[in-house]
């Protein structure tokens, strides 16, 4: 009975810790997230004077790391930071700085089934480490990468990008943005040994046995099999022009953060 009780009274005192987590933390939070007017310009609150667009990113990702327990706000704080980052190469650095590859890292192994949020996670992964220049998917020679290294994927964030594809492999948008991110963190030399060891080529390909008559994830994962088995030495390509495929332009499996529309790789 006491045994009983006692653990009645831990998982009551549980949900009163989580409870004022919400109050404390997160509500406010999602206010500003709800009534914060995000542009390329910067952040306006309805009560308050303008925030650059800098310190948005400041922002957003702190907001992110108070509100790791909350799915939705997470979803809803990275589809500002896509739009905002996929706009401007100076905010995409400083969300690297502020070490928003580990941020994401840990919600994949937080959420290891949410599919939205894993879709949005893989995806910001992939905008992060978009080649300056927006060549992603091109082949370079060595002295023309301008590939991203991240010190956070070299630890344990590429296993968790392939973990996560393999535990979700039926979601057709979790293997489409996973295999758009692979695309962009093959083209890192260190990035695809790692890749390599963990056997991501015969991930990829059960990607393609799985959705075989999926033409978006086809494209994206032909690709990320591309940079996967090329070496680094070929001389770069004409990059793809959209009416190229035209079939593949309009892509409706992201929602909201700019993932619904595919750039031609």
């Amino acid at each position: 009975v006491i045994q009983g009780k006692t653990s009645h009274n831990h998982h009551h005192h549980h949900h009163k810790k989580n409870y004022d987590k919400w109050n404390d933390i997160v509500k406010p939070l999602h206010l500003i997230l709800s009534k914060a007017d995000f542009t390329l310009d910067g952040m306006l609150l309805f009560d308050g004077p303008p925030i650059t667009s800098t310190d948005s990113i400041t922002i957003i990702v702190n907001i992110m790391k108070e509100a790791r327990s909350c799915a939705i706000l997470e979803i809803r704080a990275l589809n500002i930071l896509n739009q905002l980052m996929d706009h401007h190469e100076h905010l995409r650095n400083q969300a690297l700085c502020l070490g928003i590859q580990s941020l994401l890292f840990n919600l994949m192994l937080d959420f290891p089934h949410n599919e939205l949020l894993l879709s949005k996670s893989l995806f910001t992964t992939m905008l992060l480490l978009r080649p300056y220049g927006g060549l992603e998917g091109c082949l370079f020679n060595s002295n023309q990468m301008n590939a991203i290294k991240s010190s956070a994927l070299c630890n344990n964030g590429i296993k968790i990008v392939l973990d996560t594809m393999k535990n979700n492999i039926n979601s057709r948008r979790i293997q489409y943005m996973g295999c758009w991110a692979l695309v962009n963190i093959a083209l890192e030399s260190e990035h695809k040994k790692i890749l390599i060891k963990y056997d991501a080529i015969s991930i990829v390909c059960d990607v393609m046995d799985k959705h075989c008559e999926d033409a978006k994830v086809q494209f994206r994962a032909l690709f990320a099999m591309i940079n996967l088995v090329t070496s680094g030495d070929f001389q770069h390509q004409p990059q793809l022009q959209h009416d190229q495929h035209p079939q593949l332009q309009h892509d409706n499996i992201g929602e909201g953060g700019g993932e619904g529309e595919g750039r031609s790789v």
